[in-house]
């Protein structure tokens, strides 16, 4: 491997010469007598072929793999990882549905549970900022017991109104109610039952 010190610095293969660059320098090398066509017929590089068609099965077992990755934890350093575990565990000689089991077990469940507790500690995070609101225990989110005015779909902001509204409702209704079980409310007459 020569360095190639003066300019114009090029790559590619001239006559017997090949010129490339790596890491940011250029180099040149003698012509390889290698071809893609001699690799893949040639009698002794059937051990090479043999172990790119390994790779070639745990790369598409490393993809179903990936695709099961929470999207908040993919990389492609993840993506290689799964891989590689494929790819020794076929040369184990391990059938397909038992690796994609044990790299699930081993490598993609710690990973969904890492992603439930960080949205359990959100959405407990998310809780205590909306308690912290102030409001009465009747009108705060996620409860059945909501109070409402006269008016329909208006909230009351007090307790006192909404059950005057509900008092009302009776009244109209013509229902009666025990004067010792409500306070006297504004706007509501009593009547004896």
């Amino acid at each position: 491997m020569a360095k190639q010190t003066l300019p114009p610095f090029f790559t590619g293969t001239i006559d017997l010469i090949t010129f490339y660059e790596m890491f940011g320098r250029f180099f040149a090398r003698a012509k390889s007598s290698l071809t893609g066509e001699r690799v893949k017929t040639d009698p002794c590089f059937i051990s090479t072929m043999y172990q790119a068609g390994i790779m070639a099965r745990a790369s598409k077992i490393g993809s179903i793999l990936y695709a099961l990755v929470p999207k908040e934890y993919r990389q492609h350093s993840l993506y290689r990882t799964l891989t590689g575990q494929a790819n020794l565990l076929l040369k184990k000689g391990m059938e397909e549905n038992e690796i994609v089991a044990r790299v699930v077990a081993s490598h993609i469940a710690p990973l969904k549970k890492k992603r439930v507790k960080a949205m359990l500690k959100a959405r407990k995070a998310k809780r205590r900022k909306s308690n912290k609101a102030g409001l009465p225990a009747y009108l705060r989110r996620n409860r059945r017991l909501k109070m409402y005015d006269e008016l329909p779909g208006t909230v009351s902001n007090t307790p006192t109104t909404a059950l005057a509204a509900i008092v009302g409702q009776m009244v109209l209704e013509g229902r009666s109610y025990p004067s010792w079980l409500l306070p006297d409310l504004p706007g509501i007459k009593r009547f004896s039952s």
